[in-house]
């Protein structure tokens, strides 16, 4: 698990886990975001995602689909109906672009949807505008022109 923190002050509000079985892509994305001063943490694999979330309790989870042990979609499903982790913020970032990935993370509850490969601007971009108007309140950023 690969956990970072560039303000030791970071609230709570400004936790986020990144669930990611790519070990350079989790690095960026920890990277970038503490970069912009969350408290970020990562693992890599579904199965045991679901305990780091608990214990971690952060209020924006990346979420990759393709992950071992338990599917992203399967993780989410379970971060919805567990009552003290419902209201978390559920950003897929997935290489599956195609109707059934996205019928799968929808039925899953996920807020939001982006594929690999990604913009790191929109994505802290998008990051940035969750926790600025609210986890359940966000949009997803336009592409750069």
């Amino acid at each position: 698990m690969v956990s970072e923190t560039r303000d030791r002050s970071a609230t709570a509000e400004r936790r986020v886990l990144v669930v990611e079985d790519d070990p350079n892509l989790a690095v960026l994305m920890v990277y970038m975001l503490c970069r912009e001063g969350y408290q970020v943490s990562s693992i890599d694999n579904g199965a045991i995602a679901l305990s780091a979330i608990r214990k971690f309790k952060p209020a924006l989870l990346v979420l990759d689909l393709g992950l071992p042990g338990l599917s992203g979609d399967e993780v989410c499903k379970a971060v919805r109906r567990d009552a003290e982790l419902a209201e978390t913020f559920v950003l897929v970032l997935t290489a599956l672009d195609d109707h059934e990935a996205r019928r799968r993370v929808r039925a899953a509850g996920a807020d939001c949807y982006m594929c690999k490969p990604f913009d790191p601007d929109r994505v802290v971009a998008l990051i940035e505008n969750v926790f600025a108007t609210g986890l359940r309140h966000a949009s997803v950023p336009p592409p750069p022109v």
